[in-house]
């Protein structure tokens, strides 16, 4: 029987056609499956040479992969793998070198980031705006408390108080529906107070939303209303959303009918340090856990704690007036 056997594989090996071997094979598969799995494996070993030849000519046609790996960490990561012990043995371990490539990847994105807010101050307008926003919190923070160093050291201040004629829900009661688009009344002159919520700037206009009192009122401020072109590029840079400030102007529409205030001085009160979120809050632990932040952000909670604190003192003032303790 081994001779059988042997007397096949012989006839297998000296068959030039793949699929002949292949169909003798399979038909030792149903004699005895052990000697046919030896025998196929001979097979693949004999016809590899013409597979490799095949797959180099096939790989030729193809482009080389190219490493998304910036040239930087690759040297990093050659110095030290050159970094030996005295025995001749790495002096890191594979997972303690990936673990110093990836905070060194962290490190150069973080200084990226900075270098790129950097770039937006000294450029002022929105870029300053778009590189903040790629920034976290803590970044930041860091980045508002350096621009408030500079406006102190420049000379400028936060005054103690500031008086308002109007409070924003009484401006927008008295000129609501008073003038008409694009209409100014360059005769009164009136001075609110509210924090930003909104801020967008195009060249030489920057336009505010400023809000307060359950209520929002839009701030226009053109370079060619304040006193000096330098103090409106300084107070564009310096404000931020979420800062509370005085506006000094006068009433008008704008051009797509939005009752407006012309502004002609802008006076930092309080500035806000953190980042906001710029459209709506919605995470639960968040709000519950920040309620000024949800009272700031989200204008319904507002009207939901108005509304409990009148049934509240509605139900005191019915008790109280029946003689109850």
């Amino acid at each position: 029987m081994r001779q059988t056997f042997l007397l096949m594989l012989a006839v297998v090996m000296l068959l030039p056609d793949t699929h002949t071997g292949v169909v003798t094979a399979s038909v030792l598969v149903t004699t005895a499956p052990r000697v046919a799995s030896r025998l196929q494996g001979a097979l693949l070993r004999l016809r590899g040479g013409e597979d490799d030849d095949a797959a180099e000519v096939g790989q030729e046609g193809k482009e080389p992969k190219v490493s998304d790996t910036p040239e930087w960490l690759k040297d990093l990561e050659a110095d030290l793998r050159l970094q030996k012990n005295a025995d001749g043995t790495p002096l890191l371990s594979k997972n303690e070198l990936k673990r110093r490539l990836k905070a060194a990847q962290k490190e150069r994105d973080k200084q990226d980031k900075q270098d790129k807010a950097a770039a937006g101050t000294t450029s002022g307008g929105n870029t300053t705006a778009t590189a903040e926003d790629d920034l976290d919190p803590n970044q930041y923070f860091e980045h508002r408390c350096a621009a408030l160093q500079e406006f102190t050291a420049a000379g400028g201040s936060l005054p103690y108080s500031y008086d308002v004629t109007l409070s924003l829900p009484a401006f927008r009661a008295k000129y609501d529906g008073v003038l008409e688009s694009g209409q100014q009344d360059k005769t009164q002159k009136e001075r609110v107070a509210g924090r930003i919520m909104q801020k967008r700037q195009q060249g030489k206009l920057a336009f505010y939303e400023l809000s307060g009192g359950g209520m929002k009122v839009q701030i226009m401020a053109g370079e060619a209303e304040f006193a000096s072109a330098e103090e409106f590029k300084k107070m564009c840079d310096l404000l931020r959303r979420g800062d509370v400030v005085g506006v000094e102007g006068f009433p008008g529409v704008s051009q797509k009918g939005e009752l407006s205030l012309f502004a002609t001085s802008l006076t930092l009160l309080a500035p806000c340090l953190r980042m906001i979120p710029k459209l709506s809050l919605t995470d639960p632990e968040t709000r519950y856990r920040q309620r000024y932040l949800d009272l700031m952000i989200n204008p319904q909670v507002r009207k939901t704690f108005q509304l409990r604190s009148r049934i509240i003192q509605e139900l005191r003032e019915y008790l109280l007036d029946r003689n109850f303790l």
